[in-house]
């Protein structure tokens, strides 16, 4: 039974669309404070005043209702949109370029998205939607914050929204992770940054899965303020970045290694190892299942890693959740990050019977079977 799980070896191509929320349910609690972003990038995005900013730098933003709101909704959206149309996209648009030569975009309301009721906004087709019924509640610096994120897939579209067959350059992580970057850069010129708070190291740390840079958003924000401290430039590296490019392969050129192995050994400070926790009181059938496990995982695992030739980083987190009667495995390496579920009735049995007995008749021996499932993605 399996949770999630993240492959950075799959390709990722975004069609001019991403959903965003700017207040969104974090699992980091919003505090008044969010985490400080280097000083460089803010001065890098002072908003220029109107008369020095050529006409060729305009993008117009054009609302329009498709469902009756609010008179004060309309008020606090239309004045978002203008101010982000004459102070930001100014200096968005010399910062990162405007490949596409966007000279307007819409930015319709709609009562709700169809399939998702929830969903606040999306950009799609080189335009940003509004849903009025997650939406109705914003206050006019939220609103900011969503266009400059959807303004900024819309401005770098060249880079995760490509013809068919080609590589992405921007996998997912950075496509969401850089237009909340530069968004909260420009939400400290209006006080916005108090919607979207930043994961810390230590948060991150505890729970590496759910906190992974991979998700995007707000938590891939302090890893890449930790690659441009590392490498200065490395910003204007991905935003040079060409259709076509490997992203993989251009990063591990200028790095020397990979994303995930710089984020878990350099950036959290992590070496290899193995964890265990439990949760809940301990029965005599769950010792049973955990010392077995226990025991598997650290005689056979070294093995398993030097035959697999699995890289660093390595982090398996192995968690007996008693009062739900489930094991789960949160594992880390250099192209896998992922959760696992198994129930401590399957595990017993399998332990048991010292085989698993595969969806193909195939019996296997119980430490290969969760070892393999551990490490090979949906992808393999």
């Amino acid at each position: 039974m399996k949770k999630s799980m993240i492959a950075l070896s799959a390709i990722f191509v975004l069609v001019s669309q991403a959903s965003y929320a700017a207040a969104q349910p974090d699992k980091v609690q919003t505090t008044k404070k969010a985490t400080s972003l280097q000083k460089s990038d803010q001065d890098r995005h002072q908003a220029p005043t109107r008369k020095d900013v050529p006409a060729k730098d305009e993008i117009k933003l054009i609302t329009e209702f498709k469902t009756k709101v609010d008179p004060a909704y309309a008020k606090k959206i239309q004045s978002a949109a203008s101010y982000v149309e004459k102070v930001i996209i100014p200096n968005m648009v010399k910062n990162i370029g405007n490949p596409k030569k966007v000279k307007q975009t819409k930015i319709v309301i709609e009562q709700e998205h169809w399939d998702t009721p929830e969903k606040e906004a999306e950009a799609f087709d080189g335009g940003v939607t509004f849903f009025y019924s997650g939406t109705k509640n914003y206050v006019e610096n939220q609103f900011r914050n969503v266009i400059i994120h959807e303004m900024h897939h819309i401005l770098t579209a060249d880079k995760h929204s490509l013809p068919d067959n080609l590589v992405s350059p921007w996998p997912h992580w950075l496509v969401e992770g850089l237009a909340d970057y530069e968004m909260l850069n420009y939400a400290k010129q209006y006080g916005g940054e108090i919607f979207k708070a930043l994961p810390t190291k230590k948060e991150i740390a505890h729970n590496p899965i759910d906190n992974s840079y991979l998700s995007g958003y707000q938590y891939a924000v302090p890893f890449i303020q930790y690659l441009e401290e590392k490498s200065p430039g490395t910003i204007r590296f991905f935003y040079n970045m060409k259709s076509g490019d490997d992203f993989q392969k251009k990063f591990k050129q200028r790095f020397k290694q990979d994303p995930t192995s710089i984020w878990f050994k350099e950036f959290l400070g992590q070496k290899e190892n193995i964890v265990f926790e439990e949760k809940g009181k301990a029965t005599t059938e769950t010792k049973k299942v955990e010392q077995e496990i226990r025991r598997m995982i650290q005689q056979y695992l070294p093995t398993y890693i030097k035959m697999k030739n699995i890289s660093a980083p390595f982090y398996l987190k192995t968690i007996f959740q008693r009062t739900s009667q489930e094991v789960t495995f949160q594992i880390i390496t250099s192209d896998i990050i992922q959760e696992k579920q198994f129930k401590y009735s399957d595990l017993d049995k399998w332990l048991s019977d010292k085989i698993v007995k595969t969806e193909t008749g195939q019996e296997v021996k119980v430490e290969d079977f969760l070892l393999n499932n551990l490490y090979i993605s949906d992808d393999e």
